[in-house]
This record gives C-alpha cells, structure tokens and sequence, in this order.
C-alpha cells in the first residue's frame, strides 16, 4: 500500500499551506473583500443537523461542486472559475461563544496551532484584522525545515471567520470557519477553504508539486486536518480503547439514510467522502500507542466485478502508482503476502524502502491488509465494496505509523505534528482518484 509513500511529501506542503511563506516587514493595506466561501451547510440545504448527525462520532470532509471566485490582491483582482473548496466538521466540547473567542484571538494562535511561534496584528478596522504568523518547524535536514511568516486578513461575524490570504507560496485563497449550537454545551465546528494549487511560489512547495502533481488532490484534506485537530484536542478528551495490534482497522459504521447521502455526494462532486476515527490504541512495549484511522467513501466509475478483483491485487498498485517500482507477490492458501518496492522522489530528495505487506479475505466483499515487515512499523487497513448501480462503491480505511527504528529519511516527516494522521488523511484522496481513472478505462464486463 502507498499511504505512507507520501507523508513526508503531504507533511512538508501542509506545513507550507498552512503557514509557510517569504518573510515580510511591511503590511499590505486591508483590502475590500466579499467572501464567497460556499457554507459548509450548502450539500445540507442550509439545516445544522444532518452535518451534526455526520459528525457525531468522527471529524468528516467533503469537496463542493466547483465554482467561480474572485479573489482581491495586491496585484489585482484574480478569477477562478474551478475553485473546489473543502470541507471538514468536528463536533467540539465548548459553546460557540466560548469557540468565537477562541477564534477571534489571534494573538492566542500560538499554543493552539503548534509549530505556531508567533502571531502579530498588523492592521486592526472595526471587524477585520490583519495578521502575521510566525512558524518554525525544524527538520534534521535544513533544506527542508520551515522558519517563515505568512499574513492573512481576518473578518469576524457573528457565527463565522472568514479569511482571505495576503502574502504565502499559495499565492491565491480564502475560506471561513462557521460555528453552530448544539445540546449539552457542544458546538459543531466546520472550515470550508480553498487555495490555488497551480501557481505556487516558494522553492520546496513549488519543487515538490513539479515532482508529484498528485499530491495536490491531498491537501485540501490535510490543511482541514491539521486545523480542525488542534481545535479538537483544545477541547475534547481522548481516550484510547486498547485494540489487538494485529486487528485495530475500524469498520465504518453509518446508518443507511448517511450512506446514502456519502454515496451520492462523492458520484456527484467525484471526489470521497472521509471521516477520521477516534485514535484507538495498540500495545507497544506495555503502554497504548495512538493510532487513527481514517475511512474515505467513494464511487468508482467501473462495475464492483471489475473494481474488486483489480483492487484486492497487490499488484494494481503498481499499476496506478509510478513511486511503486516493483511488487512481489508471493500467494498463500489462505492469505497472500507481497513486498512493495517504493521510490518515493520529491524533486530534493529520494526515499526509497521496502513494505512487506499482507492481504487477507475478510469477507466476500472486504479484504484486510497489515505489514507484516519492511521499513514501516505499522501500517493497516480495509477496503470494502459494494455495487452501485454500474458504479463501484468502496470504503477504504487505513492508517500508517513511522516507528522510532525506521529509516532515518522517513522519520524526519515526524517532526511536523499529527504526522501519521495526516499522511493517512492526505493519501487516500489520491490513491482513490488514480484507482478510478484506471478502472475506467478497463474493458466493461
């Protein structure tokens, strides 16, 4: 499997795309700005419940339908007319106001968002604010280590936060946090965003997307993690359910009316639905490791007779995925292993490792896989699939860990934090948008 093959490539560019970008001294006048970030209640018709009841037991993102933005700059107004914003909602244990506040001070963003350094108001009229980060995020390799500023301008509301980018290496974007009421003191929390991937600026971002386009279809997901997990564990507790190690893999449990609306949503936006577990805990050296797990639901555009059979082959992988250079099966009676061999080239550096994986039957429509050795100290997951019309629905749930004795240029992607949730996160949209532009082109059975 190839969530990990790219963590270190989504760790560094939703480092950048959260924060990273050239140092500034001088503050860009406050700029007249109408946002147009589609409500994260618009696929709800506007009604808080449905997304709450989506929410209830895992932080959920979607894509919208693609629309035109225009966005003020300091070089003008700029126009996107296939702006496709993103989508993540988390059920917090804190009343709006108590999140109003929380958001609205920006100055306090430092301990709240980690790798956060410093937060300073530049610009402050009535209702909007400008703002400069700091961030430092320090990797043993210096080329890639972070130490920049960014600058965006805030606009609070009553229920929202709206914020449009100034100065970043993703030179074009916008989004808004919204927050709604619900019983026993709890808030449903959602970022909707969107930033032009195709013109960054910056030598690491720029360099890394050249190398791998993809990895551009995980962002978006990333960026919504990275925020809405900093938030969660602000507010809510976690506790870790001990799991047997060998089987930790959640199985995704919805009622039918959400499966319905998770399937109909990705044909239509062709694009998953996620939703992120609570982390689980396996038994490493006498005490409870957290792991999360991450479920994306998606329709692939092939037959469930065509999309299986491919699927549940180690060897498809290779076939969608060019960082895969060579996959050795190796079938059993009642199991089948197989070594992924991964050269993973970010165009400043080479990873290359080795996963031994193994592929077990779960039941006649699901399949099981673990690693079994190599140079990943866990990885495992599910995929599950089911006919949708001549469509394929499947749900795919995995998560992946670097350990303290993997290889050294592996590791260094744990310097960033939720670095294992993330690379999960931003992986499966990718491996899902490959897997269906090859079943497609498969002959019709």
């Amino acid at each position: 499997m190839m969530v990990v093959s790219f963590a270190t490539a989504t760790r560094c560019v939703v480092a950048a795309g959260v924060c990273a970008v050239s140092t500034l001294s001088l503050a860009t006048p406050l700029l007249t700005w109408a946002d147009s970030t589609p409500s994260a209640l618009a696929p709800f018709a506007g009604q808080v419940q449905p997304l709450a009841e989506l929410a209830q037991h895992h932080m959920v993102m979607f894509q919208h339908s693609p629309q035109s933005v225009q966005i003020p700059h300091k070089t003008g107004i700029k126009r996107f007319d296939q702006a496709r914003f993103q989508t993540a909602a988390v059920i917090i244990n804190a009343t709006p106001e108590q999140i109003k506040q929380t958001l609205s001070q920006h100055g306090q963003y430092v301990g709240l968002f980690p790798t956060l350094t410093h937060a300073k108001v530049l610009q402050h009229q009535r209702n909007i604010q400008q703002v400069k980060y700091s961030i430092h995020v320090p990797i043993p390799i210096p080329l890639l280590s972070f130490k920049e500023d960014v600058v965006m301008q805030h606009q609070l509301d009553d229920h929202s936060l709206s914020t449009l980018i100034i100065e970043s290496p993703i030179q074009y974007g916008q989004g808004k946090f919204e927050w709604y009421a619900l019983p026993n003191k709890q808030t449903l929390v959602t970022l909707t965003q969107w930033g032009d991937l195709n013109t960054p600026k910056g030598f690491i971002v720029s360099t890394i997307f050249k190398a791998m386009p993809e990895i551009k279809q995980g962002i978006p997901v990333g960026v919504n993690g990275f925020v809405l997990e900093s938030l969660r564990q602000r507010f809510n507790k976690t506790t870790l359910d001990a799991c047997d190690t060998s089987k930790c893999t959640p199985q995704l449990t919805l009622p039918e009316d959400q499966w319905t609306w998770a399937q109909k949503y990705s044909e239509k936006t062709q694009a998953p639905v996620i939703f992120v577990h609570e982390p689980v805990g396996r038994r490493v050296a006498g005490k409870l490791d957290p792991i999360r797990f991450v479920s994306a639901v998606d329709t692939l555009d092939a037959p469930v007779n065509t999309v299986q059979p491919l699927m549940s082959d180690p060897r498809f992988f290779a076939k969608t995925m060019r960082q895969i250079r060579k996959v050795e099966v190796k079938p059993q009676p009642n199991f089948t292993d197989a070594t992924f061999h991964v050269g993973l080239g970010l165009g400043i550096i080479s990873i290359p490792f080795k996963l031994d994986m193994r592929y077990e039957q779960d039941t006649p429509q699901s399949i099981r896989y673990r690693v079994i050795g190599g140079d990943i100290d866990f990885m495992q997951g599910r995929m599950a699939f089911a006919p949708a019309g001549n469509r394929t629905r499947i749900v795919m749930t995995t998560a992946g860990k670097v350990g303290d004795n993997d290889p050294f240029l592996l590791r260094i992607g744990r310097a960033l934090p939720y670095s294992d949730f993330l690379s999960s996160l931003g992986s499966l949209p990718v491996l899902l948008g490959k897997a269906d532009r090859y079943v497609r082109d498969q002959p019709k059975s």
